[in-house]
């Protein structure tokens, strides 16, 4: 393989040398053996479907409902489950390739094959424009040709049979047209064309869309379809160059460990893999500006590292702490550059704290997003206009996940609520009380633990802080986290509330949503037309308890700066967590203990009523909610212990000796945990996807102290910060548990491959996936947020011990986000060449539609999570195929991949902590550079001379250096020392086609020189 790439890329360069060249592209012959040969080249990202559909893949209107199989034989088969959507037209059901180009006065030629189950079923297939309200290309009764924006008609379904048939047609564009699409629907129509019916089947192959520029036009070397490239990156977008390192850069005097792998565990089709051999290795770290060799060692043994299916060989080089930039040769291989220096983390250029707090101002609800405060990216096009300026919701008598009209949810309503302000979940219009309290007590603990370590950023509003509200005598992160909670205020329940007043009064509102999801840029008319309405879910007691703990929590911290806030929260605390506490033991009970999780006693119409909000399953005998959480006990423990420690410094001794009693009973008090379970967490399933009980309690659990679904350990986390308030016995008890914890996590991080403090060893079904759960262990949804609340416990250990491990531990989880994985990809937008670019996120959605928004920077999303989606399933990673192997790899960076790259408030909330710490604990210092440690390397490419376009530095440039930097290119494989700086003839930093074609200049002699 590698060898024929070579050839080709040999090829390429003395075409290049010499003319111009066309890449041919020969339609399939199957059906048509004497089909002649078009010249022209693919527009379409994928055609054949033998190993992936993406970018094409399926869109629908609910309620109809469809679902696709790759088949064996490399066809793309579709079952229709429902047939009629929300529109009731046949744009309903959508099969669709979108981010097309079309370029003026080109020719294209179009081809498919398609059969059905059934005779007469149709399929309406159209080019047009993203919003569909342009129509390029359509079926005319006979072929495919113009339509109606190029003078043609709307056009006409095709009738499909058993059989395969093939249709073709041809159009030319009359002007560019950008972010076009290929689509076929076949939805149930009313009004226009579609009869399909539930149960329908149509398969589809050999889509073709062929672009024929005509003669003496030059083809593009390459075309970027979809965000595909080519080798491995071609699924994912991401770039593995075999020596995996932090991307952002290494603190001077901190462990550093990169990691050298063979690509083994690429399970996508076209992998590549490195071969080195089984051994250890000597590896160097190089001066990028010099080219010189600073430090020599030798490899970890190799050993096969599960989660990624990869052999790794660690390349520690913690001894080296000159500052600069350096890049890793090993094996022949060498790593992407990346950075020493004392201010990594602190750069002020680009702060990744201050980008990460911004996430939480950019997705505020209730008001106008305005530039000025928005900190990195496209700010003037970043601000826009604000969503739900009053936020009325219909409140929901029983759970429902989807409605097909505003009509039916307002006949499961009896109310309204109005809650306006806080922050949206991930860009959409959803806000949680349970995942923004989780983001609301982490912000605030991370303002806490800084204020007690004396560093006080926050307290100045030229701090990381960019908000409107920037206050000189209340610290800005108290400002942003109180818009939020008086949000969470206006969820409470009232007395009169005609369903939930009498049995629910006091508690609050899970959370308020659409209706039904939408677009961002759609959103208006999803209103006015019907489609979506504002809703509330019903009350929960997690709810309740998240506020409860987030304004205790928020009470102590106001105390210094406004009593009035501090009264205020510590008082409706108490009174949600005493609600709480009303409906939870004192309902007239119809059972002395609750099945799900044996505590105890619930009123059986409580439960019914959903306080406990039930996993979203598809069955009548359940009631619905989005959050799976049947044990409350850790959400009642972390509110109690808040109310301790705020009732306590606050005055209230009476209440401080209940809540102590309190958070006493619990079974696990003052303990930090390294397995949890409730919500989205881990939990046992045997082969048929059913849970596994033990002696009527869960088994297994994430492999994490805490999140949103398991709180406990938070609670345990804010004593030990307030460990004054504890008896001697009491404070050795948590240090003990803290440190106990982070002994597991830095054991973690020695065996996993990559480095990271998490693991999988528990199988979990996540009640979102396309897919049945998994028999093996995988990769949980959000399994980088488990990362980063795994680096907290970490720190409080340091915070606890002094114990500088415990720092390497938590800037090793962080190595792992910012490259030090598989993908040599850095899963935080704006931070790494190769970073996230594209979070499911409804209003930075630049990879749906190019006039949207790009991602600013600070954004993590969730990564690797074996619970996968649909895009996931299009790209061919499917249960039948890989059944959990390797589940570090079940990641892409696409906007539609929501199991694996969405963002949320709570872990853009742990970011911010761990940076603050990093930053807390290692403040900027200058370091002057040392002498190199080690002789200066005589390799000739290092001290080779500067010629310009002299790419193998034998001295003349001639036809082997076009020839050397073509492989390079093609094969990906890296140039080193003068190699790079000879090759990058266009003085931009890095090489890329326009060397090749500059160096092709001269050599031609159209150019005369390539000198600087």
């Amino acid at each position: 393989m590698k060898r024929n790439k070579r050839i080709i890329a040999a090829l390429f360069a003395l075409a290049l040398a010499t003319s111009a060249v066309t890449v041919p592209f020969s339609v399939s012959a199957e059906t048509n053996p004497e089909e002649t040969r078009i010249k022209g080249y693919g527009v379409l990202g994928e055609t054949s479907f033998d190993y992936k559909a993406l970018p094409w893949h399926l869109s629908t209107a609910y309620p109809a409902a469809q679902d696709f199989e790759l088949t064996n034989d490399g066809e793309m088969h579709i079952t229709i489950k429902k047939a009629s959507g929300r529109d009731g037209e046949h744009w309903d059901l959508e099969f669709r390739h979108r981010n097309i180009s079309l370029r003026a006065g080109n020719k294209y030629h179009v081809k498919f094959l398609a059969r059905a189950s059934r005779d007469g079923l149709q399929v309406t297939p159209r080019i047009e424009s993203f919003k569909s309200d342009e129509v390029y290309c359509a079926f005319d009764g006979e072929k495919m040709s113009e339509g109606k924006a190029l003078g043609g008609e709307w056009g006409k379904p095709v009738t499909l049979t058993k059989k395969w048939q093939t249709f073709t047609g041809e159009f030319t564009a009359d002007k560019d047209y950008d972010n076009a699409k290929f689509s076929f629907t076949y939805a149930h129509g009313t009004e226009y064309e579609g009869n399909a019916e539930d149960g329908d089947e149509i398969w589809f192959d050999d889509i073709e869309l062929i672009e024929d520029p005509g003669p003496g036009c030059v083809l593009p070397i390459d075309r970027d379809i979809y965000g595909c490239t080519s080798r491995s990156s071609f699924y994912s977008g991401k770039k593995n160059n075999f020596i995996s390192v932090n991307q952002l850069g290494y603190l001077p005097d901190r462990k550093k460990v990169a990691v050298l792998s063979d690509n083994a565990g690429d399970i996508t089709h076209m992998a590549e893999f490195a071969s080195i051999d089984n051994k250890k290795l000597t590896f160097e770290v190089i001066n990028a500006s010099t080219n010189q060799a600073v430090f020599r060692g030798t490899s970890s043994a190799p050993f096969r590292d599960a989660d990624s299916g990869d052999n790794v060989w660690k390349l520690d080089f913690s001894g080296l702490a000159m500052t600069g930039t350096f890049y890793i040769s090993a094996g022949g291989y060498r790593s992407e550059e990346f950075k020493i220096g004392d201010d990594i983390y602190s750069d002020k250029e680009n702060d990744l704290l201050t980008n990460a707090l911004n996430y939480f101002y950019q997705n505020r609800s209730g008001m106008v997003i305005e530039e000025e405060y928005i900190t990195s990216g496209d700010r003037q096009r970043l601000a826009h206009k604000g969503r739900h300026m009053t936020d009325t919701a219909l409140v929901q008598k029983t759970w429902k996940p989807k409605y097909d009209s505003v009509d039916e949810a307002k006949e499961n309503s009896l109310s309204e609520v109005t809650a306006t302000g806080g922050w949206y979940e991930a860009g959409d219009s959803e806000k949680n009380m349970v995942s923004g309290g989780m983001a609301v007590w982490t912000l605030q603990n991370m303002f806490e633990i800084a204020s007690l370590s004396e560093d006080y950023k926050f307290d100045n509003n030229n701090g990381p802080v960019k908000i409107p509200e920037a206050d000189h005598w209340i610290p800005d992160i108290l400002v942003d986290t109180d818009r939020e909670l008086e949000w969470m205020a206006q969820m409470k329940v009232p007395e009169d509330d005609p369903v939930w007043g009498e049995k629910a009064g006091g508690l609050y509102y899970h959370e308020i949503r659409d209706s039904a999801w939408n677009i961002y840029d759609y959103e208006d008319y999803y209103y006015e037309s019907g489609y979506a309405c504002r809703i509330a879910e019903p009350p929960t007691f997690a709810a309740t308890l998240s506020y409860a703990a987030c304004a205790a929590q928020a009470a102590r911290l106001w105390q210094p700066y406004y009593k009035y806030n501090a009264e205020k929260y510590l008082k409706s605390a108490i009174e949600a967590y005493n609600a709480y506490k009303k409906y939870y033991y004192e309902a007239d009970c119809t059972e002395t203990v609750n099945p799900e999780d044996g505590s105890a006693c619930i009123a059986e119409d409580l439960r019914e009523d959903s306080l406990y909000a039930p996993h979203v399953r598809e069955t009548a005998s359940v009631l619905y909610s989005d959050y799976g959480d049947h044990d409350v006990k850790d959400d009642a423990y972390r509110a109690a212990c808040e109310l301790f420690i705020s009732a306590k410094q606050l005055g209230y001794r009476d209440e401080a000796s209940e809540f102590l009693a309190d958070l006493e009973s619990y079974e696990d008090a003052y303990k930090v945990k390294t397995r949890i379970t409730g919500g989205q967490n881990a939990e046992e399933f045997n082969a048929k996807g059913e849970k596994l009980w033990k002696n009527g309690k869960k088994g297994g659990g994430s492999f994490t102290s805490f999140n949103s679904g398991d709180t406990a350990s938070a609670g345990t986390l804010s004593l030990a910060l307030n460990n004054s308030l504890c008896s001697d016995a009491v404070k050795k008890k948590i240090s003990d548990s803290v440190t106990a914890a982070a002994d597991q996590y830095i054991e973690a991080e020695n065996e996993q491959g990559y480095g990271l403090p998490y693991k999988v060893d528990s199988v979990y079904g996540d009640p979102y996936s396309s897919l049945e759960p998994p028999e093996k262990p995988g990769y949980e949804y959000a399994s980088n947020g488990k990362v980063l609340n795994n680096a907290v416990v970490m720190a409080y250990a340091y915070y606890l011990t002094g114990d500088r491990s415990y720092m390497d531990g938590v800037t090793g989880a962080m190595d792992y986000l910012l490259g030090t994985n598989p993908f040599t990809f850095s899963y935080i937008s704006g931070y790494g060449k190769y970073c996230v670019k594209n979070p499911y996120h409804s209003y930075w959605a630049n990879m749906f539609a190019p006039d949207s928004l790009k991602t600013p920077d600070g954004v993590i999303t969730g990564g690797p999570n074996a619970g996968i989606d649909e895009y996931m399933r299009l790209l061919g990673f499917t249960k039948k195929k890989y059944d959990g192997q390797c589940t570090q790899r079940y990641y892409a960076d696409s906007s539609e991949a929501w199991a694996e790259n969405s963002p949320s408030l709570e872990m853009n909330a742990s970011l911010a902590w761990v940076v603050s710490f990093i930053q807390s604990a290692y403040p900027e210092t200058v370091i002057e550079e040392p002498t190199p440690t080690v002789t200066p390397s005589r390799d000739p490419l290092d001290i080779a001379e500067f010629i310009p376009g002299d790419v193998n530095c034998d001295g003349v440039v001639d036809l082997t250096d076009l020839t050397t930097l073509a492989i390079a290119l093609v094969d990906d494989e890296p140039l080193i020392g003068m190699q790079v700086k000879n090759g990058d003839v266009n003085h931009n930093g890095e090489l890329e086609l326009a060397d090749l074609a500059t160096i092709r200049q001269y050599l031609s002699k159209k150019i005369t020189e390539l000198a600087y």
